[in-house]
């Protein structure tokens, strides 16, 4: 049986990114606007990669920030991408 290492990696780098994914949700105390849209264009550049979506229009406030924030990672591999939202995640964690 073939055993890639870069594979092992991967897997222990997903799960790592899917356990962080669940842990951000226990935050007790609020997490800043500007976090929350880091996390929210990490997880979508990791999870669905370069963003393909329409740019909303700007009066689309909401919809428009998240665009924004996802679209900053563009061209970030998906590995890059999730380790940045594990380390965001250790770091909003850590902080009060």
């Amino acid at each position: 049986m073939y055993n890639n290492a870069h594979t092992h990696t991967m897997d222990d780098l997903e799960e790592k990114f899917m356990m962080s994914a669940k842990l951000i949700r226990t935050k007790t105390t609020p997490i800043s606007n500007e976090d929350l849209l880091i996390l929210y264009g990490l997880y979508k550049q990791s999870t669905q990669g370069d963003c393909n979506i329409p740019q909303p229009w700007s009066v689309q406030i909401e919809a428009r920030q998240k665009w924004d924030a996802w679209f900053k990672y563009c061209g970030i591999k998906r590995n890059d991408a999730m380790q940045k939202y594990i380390d965001k995640v250790n770091e909003i964690m850590q902080s009060n």
